[in-house]
């Protein structure tokens, strides 16, 4: 999955000036493959990859674990600080286990961390992550990505994309 951002992001990361400095930060990692990928070519950046799933978090540090750029962090990003559960299948975790939840601004502007990029995979709870990050997005303005799926909510994706 991820096909068309996969082709083109590592040659925008390599260009000098492209991507503002900062942190690249992989919300809904899931199996770690992009934020593993961003860390190679980008060695001389942090990478963030957070999920909220313990299984999929415990999966990533074994297999990416070696990379020294590669911060793994279980939970998830929202626009208040606080926990919860998962609401469906979609986070491949017991529905029971409560999770942290974080803001943008807690993880970066609250302590003084610039964010670079920043793609989300948070299935349906864009706009909450957005609200949650007002001052790290103006204070740093970071290139977005986010995956949507528009065949199931269209005037949703057409709202978020505005």
């Amino acid at each position: 999955h991820e096909i068309i951002l996969t082709s083109f992001l590592p040659n925008l990361l390599r260009e000098e000036g492209m991507i503002p400095e900062g942190t690249i930060f992989d919300v809904g990692a899931q199996y770690g493959e992009q934020a593993a990928h961003y860390a190679v070519t980008t060695p001389s950046r942090q990478v963030l990859a957070m999920d909220p799933s313990d299984r999929l978090v415990e999966s990533m540090r074994k297999n990416y674990g070696e990379l020294p750029n590669l911060r793994v962090e279980q939970g998830g990003v929202g626009k208040t600080v606080g926990t919860m559960k998962p609401r469906d299948g979609t986070f491949s975790m017991d529905m029971d286990k409560e999770f942290k939840i974080y803001t943008l601004d807690s993880l970066f502007y609250d302590k003084g961390e610039r964010l670079g990029l920043l793609h989300l995979d948070v299935e349906g709870f864009e706009f909450d992550v957005l609200k949650g990050g007002l001052q790290t997005l103006r204070a740093y303005k970071p290139i977005m990505t986010t995956e949507v799926r528009v065949h199931k909510d269209p005037e949703y994706t057409k709202e978020l994309l505005e």
